[in-house]
């Protein structure tokens, strides 16, 4: 970020995915791009660096003065620790400008054994308050991209309270899912978006049902989009400028250098305007000259076989009865089966078959009902509800959350389920009892150091994880629990595949939603279908203008309890909050739950199978 006058200018880099866009994006006026290798990258399906191309680039752009960051924004598994490992300590010898991270373990593995690495906090780790980036701070993070669905006012205010480098996405191909919370690529066959594979399902054909589930009436011939077009925020750079923005991300992985040269011009020459009255001073368009030589031979570092250090896993709190301190009296969650709902009449027929404790969805309208300030009493006591915190923390609910958490908290609501870097930072030195959800995405134990770390006591298995990998992060210890102990295992559950807020972000509806079918009139669970025929619920959210999108068929593995049982698991999950729990669905779940009977109609996600690897697929098994 350059500054003139009063005016701080962005810095303006641009993703690109290869050496020719990075030549026409520098040649245009970029100060700056990001780049993926060919692993470990949120775009493995597009064109990447080689290891010589990455180490030309690092040489020929600090010659020119220009800046290359590293996106390393995917998680990885348990399996893959080593491999990771080995990728770090390639990319701290090239010494880049900064690394751009999505998984908490990546983070913790740099921090203790890299720590040269400028840590950059990708827009995937779903950061969209003040809270959430003063808790990266204080994992040494200098710049974090925020959440695209964020407002103007939002930005302003993050920018108010934080001292960290914002960064915003511009322009080019725009995820309509909440940042990192999709999982509907994942659903439909392992292609997670999580793992750079998304085969964006978002851009398929979808058709509205009627109530006897024929197509109704369509808002485009054919069907509906959910996103179509391309980002474009241009016309916003001076308030961006002026909100104290640090850095503006052009997006053009997937894109040609023509695509990337063009984007860049636009905004180089609308960032030198706010210096110069308009006249542009930067970029040039046309013909450029190669960044790289054409023989790449004299690059010749690759990444090592070393094996990575195992972290040092901080004791939770409350890890098992018996634990010690305040927090423990008020933690205990013995074993079996937990029940999570998102309304509160629900909780009334869960006491035909009644859980361990009730899980419910929460948000700022269930206060008052938790609260007793209704005449008719709550089937369960404060002790014996865990409020559900919302995945997305945008920073127009941080002052709202705080307030009712702390009002909860007073009435003795003492265990919290957290689903946002930004809760940690909520709830510290509370008291509470803190259980990692499942959008934190631990898949592997540096991960699990890193939210441990971070105060949580307990742990819910993340939804698109298998039971390899979960083994592999929590292995036995001699006496035959470890931290299995701590962990939850949702064992049914229709999870939220999309995760779309609507009309407050700063594109106002510029990045090609289809606002017709988010229409609040339109989102009252309305079923949809692709061209496939399958099925899905449109939903309305939490919060005013959001949508979420739900499967018909629901992820099942009650009756693989008994093998977990056996393998040291002792707590699980019956996730209903996807719609109204009606009596006889609830009964004849938590029957076969009982007799560990398979669930017709259900489907096991990616439990047996995991994540989809292409690398497999071509070489074998790693």
């Amino acid at each position: 970020m350059s500054e003139t006058g009063n005016i701080k200018i962005p810095e303006l880099n641009a993703a690109v995915g290869s050496r020719e866009a990075m030549e026409a994006a520098i040649h245009a006026g970029a100060d700056a791009v990001c780049v993926g290798l060919t692993t470990f990258n949120s775009r493995m399906t597009g064109a990447n660096f080689g290891y010589p191309q990455a180490e030309g680039a690092v040489k020929s752009l600090r010659r020119k003065g220009k800046k290359i960051y590293f996106l390393v924004d995917t998680v990885f598994e348990q399996r893959e620790a080593d491999r990771v490992y080995q990728l770090l300590k390639y990319l701290a010898a090239l010494e880049p400008d900064g690394l751009e991270l999505q998984d908490f373990g990546l983070a913790a593995m740099a921090r203790e054994h890299f720590p040269s690495f400028k840590l950059h906090a990708s827009c995937r780790m779903n950061i969209a308050c003040a809270r959430g980036i003063h808790l990266l701070s204080r994992y040494g993070f200098s710049r974090a991209a925020l959440a695209g669905e964020l407002s103007l006012d939002e930005i302003r205010k993050i920018r108010e309270a934080s001292n960290v480098e914002l960064e915003v996405f511009v322009h080019g191909p725009f995820c309509i899912c909440e940042p990192g919370l999709c999982l509907f690529s994942s659903y439909l066959g392992g292609k997670s978006e999580n793992r750079g594979l998304c085969a964006q399902a978002c851009r398929r054909l979808y058709r509205p049902l009627d109530a006897a589930g024929v197509p109704a009436g369509l808002p485009v011939e054919g069907g509906f989009y959910f996103g179509s077009e391309d980002l474009r925020l241009a016309e916003k750079v001076p308030e961006l400028a002026a909100a104290g923005v640090n850095a503006l991300r052009i997006e053009c992985r997937r894109k040609s250098a023509e695509y990337a040269g063009d984007a860049v011009l636009e905004y180089r020459r609308l960032l030198d305007g706010l210096v110069s009255g308009g006249k542009a001073a930067g970029g040039r368009r046309g013909r450029y000259a190669p960044l790289l030589p054409k023989d790449l031979s004299g690059f010749k570092r690759v990444p090592g076989r070393d094996k990575a250090p195992p972290p040092v896993l901080p004791q939770a709190k409350n890890a098992a009865p018996g634990g010690r301190g305040q927090k423990a009296q008020n933690g205990d969650l013995p074993e079996g089966l937990y029940v999570q709902v998102s309304r509160i009449e629900d909780l009334y027929i869960l006491q035909s078959k009644r859980p361990v404790k009730a899980m419910i969805n929460y948000h700022h309208g269930l206060l008052s009902r938790l609260l007793g300030n209704e005449k008719q009493p709550l089937p369960f006591s404060p002790a014996c509800i865990i409020p559900v915190l919302d995945p997305f923390f945008p920073q127009s609910l941080e002052a709202e959350l705080a307030d009712d958490t702390a009002a909860l908290l007073k009435k003795g609501y003492r265990t919290f389920v957290v689903n946002n870097p930004g809760h940690f930072s909520l709830l510290r030195n509370s008291g509470a009892v803190l259980i990692a959800g499942p959008w934190l995405y631990v898949f592997n134990r540096w991960a699990l150091a890193f939210v441990l770390g971070c105060g949580a006591d307990w742990l819910v298995s993340p939804l698109e994880n298998n039971r390899q990998n979960l083994e592999r992060t929590l292995p036995r210890n001699a006496s035959g629990q470890g931290g299995r102990s701590q962990v939850f295992i949702n064992v049914y559950s229709r999870p939220s595949l999309f995760r779309i807020r609507r009309g407050n972000g700063a594109t106002e509806g510029g990045a090609g939603y289809n606002l017709e079918i988010f229409s609040d009139r339109k989102v009252s669970d309305r079923k949809i279908s692709d061209s496939r025929g399958e099925e899905f619920t449109l939903a309305r959210g939490p919060s005013a203008g959001s949508a979420l999108v739900y499967p018909e068929k629901p992820f099942y593995i009650g009756d693989k309890i008994p093998f977990l049982k056996g393998a040291g698991f002792s707590r699980f999950i019956l996730d209903f909050s996807d719609r109204p729990v009606k009596k006889g669905e609830y009964r004849d779940i938590i029957n076969a739950v009982e007799n560990a009977a398979h669930l017709g109609g259900s489907e096991r996600f990616n439990w047996k199978d995991g994540f989809f690897r292409p690398e497999e697929k071509l070489n074998g098994p790693l």
